[in-house]
């Protein structure tokens, strides 16, 4: 059943007999904010992009030599490799592209192993499967022993697990759809066209090569602190600007 239509009305109604002087419209991306103005219900409002934030005191600039070293031995995956991760809470949902990463990996020589975290994790000669992780301490020590995180959704808002790879060290390469490439901090990763899986390899190998500077991992926390996104939308509250 398609309920596209009854959705639209019901939203429509919602908004309907609101001064448009008195209601603001956040995006959490320039390509929603994009779409937004585009559609008959926002066109004629104020639309504004307040990008999402993470927790930086526990998604931040940890010891990646230590973390690996500590992943490596919990999850029996052998020395020297570059990982590759990852991060889905569905393997097996369509829009995350989770062939698209096993397409990847099959092109990928044997410098290189996986990481899969999330539902139904696939397990392959090159590729270790690891349940959905819901401690997110856990999580940030995975993050930070990658050499590369990999997303390959199809269709994305403002995917944050982009940020986190970035605020752990960790450079991010995936499809430039959606707003995926907005999550990237300055030179600490980058997009392809979708579905190419060659430019993503290509990408992979040269990014998982790259370390970041204090002073990078730095700027990415202060762009990507919850405490920075609380203050834009407390401003919009209490002044109507950011």
């Amino acid at each position: 059943i398609d309920g596209t239509a009854k959705s639209w009305k019901k939203m429509k109604r919602a908004f309907q007999g609101f001064d448009k002087n008195k209601i603001k419209i956040i995006a959490v991306s320039n390509w929603i904010k994009n779409r937004a103005e585009e559609s008959e219900i926002f066109k004629n409002l104020e639309v504004q992009t307040i990008y999402n934030g993470i927790d930086i005191s526990c998604f931040c600039n940890i010891d990646k030599f230590s973390a690996k070293e500590k992943l490596i031995k919990k999850y029996n995956i052998p020395k020297g490799k570059k990982i590759v991760l990852h991060i889905t809470p569905d393997f097996n949902t369509p829009v995350k592209g989770g062939k698209y990463f096993l397409e990847l990996m099959e092109k990928l020589d044997q410098d290189y192993i996986g990481i899969v975290v999330g539902k139904n994790s696939p397990s392959t000669h090159n590729i270790v499967p690891i349940a959905y992780i819901s401690d997110k301490t856990e999580l940030a020590e995975i993050y930070a022993a990658a050499d590369v995180f990999v997303i390959t959704s199809i269709c994305d808002n403002y995917p944050t697990v982009c940020l986190e790879a970035n605020c752990c060290g960790t450079p991010v390469v995936g499809f430039d759809v959606g707003g995926v490439k907005e999550t990237i901090s300055e030179s600490m990763g980058k997009v392809v066209l979708p579905y190419n899986i060659e430019l993503l390899k290509n990408e992979v190998e040269d990014w998982s090569k790259n370390r970041f500077s204090p002073l990078q991992i730095d700027n990415c926390l202060k762009k990507n602190s919850e405490k920075r996104m609380f203050t834009q939308y407390m401003n919009i509250y209490r002044y109507g600007i950011l």
